[in-house]
């Protein structure tokens, strides 16, 4: 990793914490990935999901939907 990156806030925060939640960016559908990152960011993170969730707009909350995913 660059120096430069290893000096942004994001890379310093999920190298103390690898836990992160990131989501789609829409008006009309949610899509949100709960996990933790891994291996080392070289130049990219793995994202491992913990949990998952997705809706529409027009059909929430009914149509709400959660995924768990087992640990490896």
């Amino acid at each position: 990793m660059t120096g430069e990156a290893l000096e942004t806030r994001w890379v310093r925060n999920l190298m103390a914490n690898p836990s992160i939640s990131v989501h789609l960016s829409s008006e009309a559908e949610a899509i949100i990935l709960e996990g933790s990152t891994e291996p080392p960011f070289r130049p990219f993170w793995a994202l491992r999901p913990a949990t998952a969730f997705a809706w529409t707009l027009e059909g929430f909350p009914r149509g709400a939907t959660r995924w768990r995913f087992e640990a490896r």
